[in-house]
């Protein structure tokens, strides 16, 4: 019995568990460690939006929202530029300007998110391919040491987001960027004060916020308060003028900030919803305009300067308002001053074809830049040609705008969800004003219909105030054309 007992007692022995073997202990630490390979929400990204980075989705990163935040009713809070700076700029000996801006606005993520949207869409819409070492550069290098030009780089930043955001019908409505953009605004006129009161002589600064103001001015559509600011940078370019530049910081703000402030200035005095009295404003442009020579342009910043110092000669001689017919000078007599007009701009012409046919013809960016920037310098001739030429030759000038007009906006780099920004003359006022002053019904047409694909502004320009004005001139000649039809 004891020996049974014992034979019966060796299978429950058996089948109790043993120790795994060294084998199997291998192989399941194996899998552990090819368990973690397979990730269900794949590799994170560095460019995505930061409202994608916390869901720990994948960003479809388009621009300047992602349509996977907007499609599902989301704010997208845009994207970061400034991450990896700090790797890149400790290899240096002087911090760069960029991680100096990170160090100052770090501790708000809202200043650091308005400060992104600055440099990655505003400033580069602002330049419009001209002036990009003022908008990309000095702007922001004044914002890391002078408070007023900080707040209204946040500010400006911000108004532009919240802009974008309305124009975009898919974006939730926040009035949190708003509310930001216009503290910041307030705090940048504040500042400001009682820096020109503590420094009189601070030109760059002064001049610099004038300009900044401006550009938010129009964004609000605030053109009175556009006005006093433009104003005041004139006032201040006419005394350094006026006392011949005596001083060497008062000379070079001259030349570094006229050809902007007259940018903004030209299309300020086209403005036919502007009651600001254009004889002075125009007596103040033609004084800070560059002196007319005929050496050879040397970059597309002296063809655009010079251009438009000949176009505020040609304009302020010809008329006071664009758009009224009692003082319109397109259809008076050619006379001598009219001939001088037509041979300097003929003088512009030459000269500046002369300097672009040495473009490359390749298709890169900085290719693409300069050709779009030549783009809008013809434009603009044509403009000014048509109030210094005879009235017979004046439909070829219309043609050719209408079709510069096209080929820009065809070639606009903005992206599609973003309205266009501008401080300079583009095609809104070319456009309006071919659709004014053009007797052909047809131009009238591709005017209004170029118009239509052109959102956007340019100084006080603005592409919807334009469309009511061109579709009323539009409906009275089509009236005009069906009356003259039946007769």
């Amino acid at each position: 019995m004891a020996q049974s007992s014992s034979s019966t007692n060796k299978p429950l022995r058996a089948s109790t568990p043993k120790a795994p073997s060294s084998t199997s202990n291998k192989s399941l630490s194996e899998s552990k460690k090819q368990r973690p390979r397979y990730r269900n929400c794949g590799t994170p990204v560095r460019t995505g939006c930061r409202t994608c980075k916390i869901r720990r989705v994948k960003c479809d990163e388009d621009k300047p929202f992602c349509k996977k935040c907007t499609s599902t009713g989301r704010s997208c809070d845009g994207y970061e530029i400034l991450a990896d700076l700090k790797k890149k700029t400790l290899a240096k000996k002087s911090p760069s300007i960029s991680l100096e801006l990170a160090y100052i606005v770090v501790e708000d993520p809202m200043e650091q998110q308005m400060l992104d949207f600055f440099r990655t869409f505003t400033a580069p819409e602002l330049s419009g391919n001209f002036a990009v070492e003022f908008w990309e550069k000095r702007i922001l290098q004044a914002a890391t040491i002078e408070p007023s030009i900080r707040h209204i780089t946040l500010a400006l930043g911000a108004i532009h987001k919240h802009y974008c955001e309305r124009h975009q019908k898919s974006v939730p409505y926040d009035g949190l960027t708003q509310a930001f953009a216009f503290r910041q605004y307030s705090k940048a006129i504040s500042t400001l004060r009682n820096s020109i009161v503590k420094d009189s002589q601070s030109l760059d600064v002064t001049l610099i916020s004038c300009i900044l103001l401006i550009c938010f001015d129009c964004l609000v559509e605030d053109h009175t308060s556009a006005m006093v600011h433009l104003n005041s940078g004139l006032r201040i370019l006419d005394d350094i003028h006026a006392l011949s530049a005596s001083s060497t910081i008062a000379s070079r703000c001259a030349i570094d900030y006229s050809p902007l402030l007259l940018a903004v200035g030209i299309c300020a005095v086209a403005d036919p919803n502007n009651t600001i009295p254009r004889r002075t404003c125009w007596g103040i442009l033609k004084r800070i305009g560059t002196p007319l020579r005929s050496a050879p342009f040397e970059s597309l910043e002296d063809a655009r300067y010079a251009l438009q110092t000949l176009g505020i000669d040609v304009l302020s001689q010809r008329f006071s308002t664009m758009f009224d017919s009692e003082d319109d000078m397109v259809l008076t007599p050619f006379g001598p001053m009219g001939h001088s007009h037509h041979v300097a701009l003929q003088d512009w012409h030459q000269r500046f074809e002369n300097f672009t046919q040495d473009f490359p013809s390749d298709t890169n960016d900085s290719t693409h830049a300069k050709h779009v920037a030549a783009s809008f310098l013809r434009t603009q001739y044509h403009l000014f040609c048509m109030n210094a030429t005879e009235p017979h030759s004046l439909e070829r000038n219309f043609e050719e705008m209408l079709n510069l007009s096209e080929k820009l906006i065809l070639s606009c780099s903005s992206p599609k969800s973003m309205p266009r920004l501008m401080v300079d003359t583009g095609v809104i006022v070319p456009l309006t004003y071919t659709a004014f002053k053009s007797p052909q019904l047809e131009h009238k047409i591709r005017a209004n219909e170029l118009l239509l694909r052109a959102p956007g502004r340019e100084g006080l320009w603005n592409t919807d105030v334009a469309l009511r004005l061109v579709e009323e001139e539009l409906s009275v000649a089509r009236k005009g054309a069906h009356h003259v039809s039946i007769s």
